[in-house]
């Protein structure tokens, strides 16, 4: 299957979001990532190593009916932390739920909900992936490989663990340096991503818990309006 994910706008940058829904669509729809390596690599350019990696994460990404991560996502820059937040993703298609402290987002692949807690309030607009605004993931990640190439770095051991380090790089100007991958060789399953921008900015996606193949009903991925009458509701369709 293909595990998409639409992350759209806090209220906060915008950039900073968009940093990290590259990230999320790095963990989730790596089947495609790995399945259009070979074709996006230049003919001049072919890193056999990083694709058998990703092939292999590929493969593993294949059983998986859906996929359900807790995440940290932190910004740093000159070694000193801007900002930290947990989060927590349920992906299945292209059906996913987004929970953090600020935000919650809600998708069937008809509508999509965007929840505010502390505002009390949820925004509905019609799904379309063809929006620019929620951008279509599956249109992404293709495009996204369009522009990077993959290359081995190196194999090591992290706290026990042996991990093996992929780098993704733009193949034209950009504001981004490079996407580093952490990859747990055994399980064949990312345990974090760091974008490396170009002014010295890093955006850290750190995999707290990965959980695959639960039991997820429709219901998962949609906002109950009726269980909230205190929220004001804006229908945006």
């Amino acid at each position: 299957m293909q595990f998409g994910l639409i992350f759209y706008i806090f209220n906060i940058k915008g950039g900073v979001m968009k940093r990290l829904l590259y990230l999320l669509v790095c963990i989730c729809s790596i089947n495609m990532l790995s399945a259009q390596t070979s074709k996006t690599q230049t003919n001049k350019y072919v890193d056999t190593q990083s694709k058998e990696i990703l092939d292999a994460l590929y493969q593993k990404m294949l059983s998986y009916a859906n996929v359900n991560i807790q995440f940290t996502f932190r910004t740093e820059k000159n070694a000193a932390t801007l900002a930290e937040m947990k989060g927590d993703i349920w992906v299945k298609g292209n059906q996913y739920k987004l929970i953090t402290k600020e935000q919650q987002v809600y998708c069937n692949a008809k509508e999509v909900w965007t929840y505010l807690p502390e505002q009390k309030e949820v925004s509905i607009a019609a799904y379309d992936s063809t929006d620019v605004e929620q951008l279509n993931p599956l249109q992404m990640v293709k495009d996204y490989q369009k522009h990077y190439r993959s290359t081995y770095i190196r194999e090591e051991s992290r706290r026990g663990i042996l991990v093996q380090i992929i780098d993704l790089t733009p193949k034209s100007a950009t504001t981004v340096a490079k996407v580093r991958l952490v990859i747990d060789k055994s399980k064949k399953q990312i345990l974090n991503a760091v974008i490396y921008e170009k002014d010295g900015t890093m955006y850290h996606y750190i995999v707290d818990k990965f959980l695959v193949n639960q039991k997820l009903t429709d219901n998962t991925f949609i906002f109950d309006t009726a269980a909230h009458p205190d929220v004001d509701v804006i229908d945006m369709r």
